[in-house]
């Protein structure tokens, strides 16, 4: 049996490579679609919030299953703190380097439900067992 620590240790250690691997392909998403868009040699402007909100979402879906698969318990919970801690790096790492821009609510507030329902999505997914069907 272990001990209320080590629990606690066990659901930081979760949340914290659950966000990072999050992050890491939300990432490599991005980098992606930038490669695409240079060797087409244009950029469509209309298309980049959607691509950013769907790599946004499908890291938030990752970060949230590899979390919960770690902490092997509490899907939702763990999956919605991975993908919080994603929002929060986020809006940290746009605050710092993009610096005053002109930002809608109504968008960013979309994204962050968005990224926070895929986390709650993927942390159900990752703690879902198989079970087996008996026929009799």
């Amino acid at each position: 049996m272990k001990t209320g620590d080590q629990k606690v240790k066990q659901l930081v250690k979760a949340l914290l490579i659950g966000c990072s691997c999050g992050i890491a392909v939300c990432g490599v998403l991005l980098i992606s679609t930038a490669a695409v868009f240079t060797s087409m040699e244009c950029i469509v402007y209309p298309a980049l919030g959607p691509i950013t909100l769907v790599a946004a979402v499908l890291g938030g879906l990752l970060a949230g299953f590899v979390s919960a698969r770690i902490a092997q318990r509490m899907g939702l919970i763990v999956g919605t703190g991975a993908a919080f801690g994603m929002v929060l790096l986020f809006l940290l790492s746009g605050l710092l380097l993009c610096g005053e821009q002109e930002l809608s609510p109504t968008a960013a507030l979309t994204k962050i439900i968005a990224i926070l329902l895929a986390g709650a999505v993927g942390g159900a997914a990752g703690v879902g067992k198989k079970q087996k069907i008996r026929r009799r």
